[in-house]
């Protein structure tokens, strides 16, 4: 099956999950992945923030948990631009937040962030299979930034769902490191 079609299952998949399974889904996501993060050597740590109403992975706890236990830890957020590229803002908790044309919420202002200080990338996606390849929303955005980040950058997907067997791939797509899911962690060698 190709992206698009891939993309429509999960995404009505997704759309069909109570609130109760959603939110016990996020809650094991989130434990995983607070034990998964060598938290204490990340300086940047760059995260999507979730879409109101499309039951993605909510990464608020994150934020949370960054906030209260990691202040030294950089909580960079993207930003859409004109030219549909993503630009990185450092996110501080005074930082206003308002939607973009998609429903995404995105910083009013802020200073920008030099990715090249970023230890870690939490990606957002719908699905993704056993070779660390994903569907987004098939923009672009998130494969052109993690091509642009330095290699060591670790590049962690969630998912709600387990993987799907193989993705179609193009020369374009960048492969994660890592994505959680509320059953396990799946880890894939870098390139």
């Amino acid at each position: 099956m190709d992206k698009a079609g891939i993309r429509k299952e999960f995404l009505e998949k997704r759309k069909s999950l109570t609130n109760e399974q959603l939110a016990t889904a996020n809650r094991q996501i989130w434990e995983r992945l607070k034990e998964f993060l060598d938290w204490e050597h990340v300086k940047g740590l760059h995260l999507y923030l979730s879409i109101p109403g499309q039951h993605e992975v909510d990464t608020q706890p994150i934020v949370d948990y960054v906030r209260e236990c990691h202040p030294q830890v950089d909580i960079v957020v993207p930003r859409v631009t004109d030219e549909e590229k993503m630009e990185h803002v450092l996110w501080k908790p005074h930082t206003a937040l308002q939607p973009n044309q998609w429903g995404i919420p995105e910083p009013v202002e802020g200073a920008l962030y030099d990715i090249s200080d970023l230890q870690v990338v939490i990606v957002p996606l719908i699905i993704f299979d056993l070779s660390g390849h994903r569907v987004g929303y098939g923009k672009g955005y998130y494969d052109r930034f993690l091509g642009s980040c330095l290699p060591v950058v670790e590049k962690v997907g969630l998912s709600i769902f387990s993987p799907a067997e193989k993705i179609r791939t193009e020369a374009t797509d960048v492969p994660l490191d890592a994505v959680i899911t509320p059953e396990k962690i799946y880890q894939f060698q870098k390139p």
